[in-house]
């Protein structure tokens, strides 16, 4: 800027009188001031026109805004956020995208929109200590629709009596993100989350593998396989259990996230029925744009799966094995000799293979359980992933404690 700016007013005077003079050209007078003669014209012609009030700062906002919002957009997006108190400006910008909005607002104007109309409140953003990061490889990007469910409860509230627990078991599809269930149950038991699943499967048919933590009633680190009824009932269904690492939430993390949609919407309201939870979903699957669909709704890309749900279950092929029942104290008799196996089993058939030596597999479906040993009469067990990592942790704990020692 070649004014000084804490005299800038003064030195368009002084250019004013100077230029005013006959003998003084506009060339000279712009040199003196170090100034262009375009910005000389400018102030002279202002003066002319306006007097001294011509020489001071004016406005420089453009006097057409082709862009600017209209009252229309401005009431739309402030009436999407009262209604959707959670909602922030992506989702805000996909609804006035489904709605055909012309000239359709960036999210930061709309962010704007709702801090200037004081609907937005500011937090401070914890930045994670490096150490504890831990990179997971995004799961959905090469799975198809139905090939991954995954399976959690929401921590439980009070209900608006103050007594009452709710436990919500909630089920999604991994790729779509669609909702396929969030059911209220009484408690976390087994039999009450094989009820609510066994709905699920009528309406949507049976998916490929079911991804859970590692807590009760989907698994239990000490069995074998992490194997628990649940998930032994899954097997004989022809699905795959899947299960995180052991203290690892972020391997289920779209799932946590939706949980923490839940928690701002409908634990801070204190929902206790199943109609406020199936409008929920109802919006969830249909009205609410999600991120990582682009802003499309889950219902958008979920198809109901091709293989249904039938309540009677079918015997497991075992081919040429032989085959053994479980019995009500999880053990198995083979060869006069009894080998504890799980009780997560009990009732099922067991496919034995022979692999020399009086030694044995023992499969349960097309999993291996362990191998056993007639000579040694012993039962070596598959560890599971879950099983593993919590052995190696205890080993570790117990070393270090040894050496603090």
């Amino acid at each position: 800027m070649p004014w000084n700016i804490k005299s800038s007013n003064q030195m368009r005077n002084e250019f004013i009188k100077l230029v005013s003079q006959p003998e003084i050209s506009m060339a000279e007078a712009c040199r003196s001031f170090n100034i262009s003669r375009k910005t000389g014209y400018k102030w002279l012609r202002r003066y002319e026109k306006h007097g001294d009030s011509g020489l001071a700062e004016q406005s420089r906002r453009p006097v057409n805004q082709p862009t600017k919002l209209s009252e229309k957009a401005l009431l739309r997006i402030i009436s999407i956020r009262v209604a959707h108190k959670h909602w922030g400006a992506d989702k805000i910008r996909a609804i006035l995208k489904r709605e055909h909005f012309s000239p359709l607002p960036g999210r930061t104007t709309i962010h704007r929109v709702l801090k200037q109309a004081g609907l937005i409140n500011l937090r401070r953003k914890r930045t994670p200590k490096l150490d504890n990061l831990r990179l997971v490889q995004d799961r959905g990007a090469n799975l198809q629709v139905n090939d991954e469910w995954t399976i959690d409860f929401k921590g439980w509230w009070r209900a608006k009596d103050g007594e009452r627990k709710c436990y919500p078991l909630t089920i999604r599809d991994a790729k779509s993100r669609f909702i396929l269930g969030v059911t209220l149950l009484p408690d976390s038991k087994e039999e009450s989350v094989r009820q609510a699943m066994i709905k699920v499967f009528e309406r949507y048919g049976l998916p490929k593998s079911i991804r859970s933590d590692n807590g009760s009633p989907f698994a239990c680190t000490q069995a074998l396989l992490g194997l628990s009824k649940l998930s032994a009932w899954w097997i004989r269904l022809g699905i795959e259990p899947n299960r995180g690492r052991v203290g690892c939430p972020q391997d289920n993390g779209a799932h946590e996230r939706m949980h923490k949609d839940m928690k701002s919407e409908l634990q801070a309201e204190k929902a206790d029925t199943q109609t406020e939870m199936d409008e929920w979903v109802h919006e969830f699957n249909t009205i609410r744009p999600h991120q990582a669909l682009k802003g499309d709704t889950p219902a958008q890309h979920y198809r109901r799966s091709p293989r249904a749900y039938t309540s009677s279950l079918v015997d497991y092929d075992y081919g040429n094995m032989s085959t053994r029942k479980i019995d009500k104290h999880g053990d198995l008799k083979w060869h006069s000799m009894d080998y504890f196996l799980s009780e997560a089993l009990r009732g099922e058939r067991i496919g034995l293979k022979s692999i020399g030596k009086r030694r044995y597999e023992a499969w349960f479906c097309e999993h291996l359980l362990g191998i056993i040993d007639e000579e040694a009469e012993t039962f070596t067990p598959q560890l599971a992933n879950g099983c593993r990592q919590r052995i190696i942790h205890a080993r570790r704990k117990q070393k270090a404690y040894i050496k603090e020692l």
